[in-house]
């Protein structure tokens, strides 16, 4: 690819609502961007030489990706299996470089869910717990205090029906609130597979969410948090915005169809394919899917480099235009609406 083209796609991929958000922002996202591009420009160069995925490389390129975010490790397996093919399978490479360091890694997750994590669930919940305790002794002393029967057992139920009451309102409440309003409903419940949801539009999300606020910045709500007040789909106030969404989405379509050859970009796509099974086929994290969009986005502009390589020399020009255009654009709504919001 021409230097050109290669910088245009890169400002026109540092456009992208939240990626500029994410290289903003001190949290994992941006330190997972950065390590899974490593990962698919080392995997690159290795298709373009012909040369396998070390096992050390995997090694530390799994440690880096799976350290920063776990699920993102796997990206580094799928890299290895696309890279060295059949040589994938051989006993000493998948057990030294695949099976050990996830068994290690896991282990070690573990671990610090088990240290860091788990005494402080358990101490929240003896708290709600020895505050619940206190609380029903309270409204037992009450209801004892003002009861017209001096009968236990009369009491105890008394103070049954007065808890239950409460407790009703407690849910009613609570389910009017954002953090659980907003909250999907999940496949079953359990550890990881309580975070799963089943309930929020695909559609909506895809439109509004996924192809939109990851890359343009809705000015209604503008970075409000789901949990707080933040309703999960929000509409685009402006009809250009549905319209440069719809370009951009096309670009990204005409691009596979473009490189539907190149194994380097079914790498790129089955990262993305992997997200969005997590995201938009089991839910994890559906309800605010844009801040997760640094794992996957590059999917857009290096599917679009397909589409610049392989395009026509009559219409490149044309589609340059039309890429400066949209990188112009993207830079001056969202980095007006990030100034207006840290002002």
């Amino acid at each position: 690819m021409a230097r050109v083209d290669a910088t245009l796609l890169s400002a026109f991929y540092f456009s992208f609502a939240y990626v500029m958000v994410s290289t903003m922002v001190p949290d994992h996202f941006v330190l997972s961007m950065m390590m899974l591009l490593i990962t698919l420009y080392i995997s690159g160069m290795c298709m373009k030489k012909h040369k396998r995925l070390k096992g050390w490389q995997t090694i530390l390129l799994f440690l880096f990706t799976a350290g920063i975010s776990l699920n993102n490790g796997l990206k580094t397996f799928m890299a290895a299996l696309f890279v060295n093919g059949k040589h994938f399978f051989r006993p000493k490479y998948l057990v030294f470089a695949i099976l050990v360091p996830a068994a290690l890694i896991w282990i070690f997750a573990r671990y610090e869910y088990r240290t860091f994590v788990w005494p402080k669930e358990m101490a929240r919940k003896e708290a709600r717990m020895k505050k619940d305790k206190e609380l029903r002794q309270k409204i037992y002393t009450q209801y004892a205090d003002t009861a017209s029967t001096q009968d236990s057992a009369q009491i105890a139920q008394g103070v049954k029906v007065v808890i239950a009451k409460k407790v009703q309102e407690k849910f009613k409440r609570d389910h009017q609130q954002p953090w659980n309003a907003h909250k999907g409903k999940p496949i079953t419940q359990g550890e990881f597979m309580g975070w799963t949801d089943i309930s929020t539009s695909r559609c909506e999300t895809a439109v509004e969410n996924l192809f939109g606020e990851s890359i343009q910045l809705h000015r209604q709500h503008l970075l409000q948090d789901t949990l707080i007040g933040r309703p999960v789909i929000v509409k685009y106030d402006l009809v250009i915005s549905y319209v440069v969404e719809a370009i951009i989405v096309l670009l990204f379509v005409m691009g596979i169809i473009a490189g539907y050859r190149s194994k380097f970009l079914w790498l790129t796509l089955s990262f993305f394919l992997f997200d969005m099974i997590l995201h938009m086929g089991l839910g994890f994290g559906i309800n605010e899917v844009y801040i997760m969009a640094a794992h996957w986005i590059y999917a857009i502009p290096i599917a679009i480099g397909f589409l610049v390589l392989r395009i026509n020399k009559s219409f490149l020009k044309a589609l340059r235009i039309l890429l400066i255009v949209l990188t112009l654009y993207l830079w001056i709504y969202n980095g007006w609406l990030l100034t207006q919001y840290m002002l």
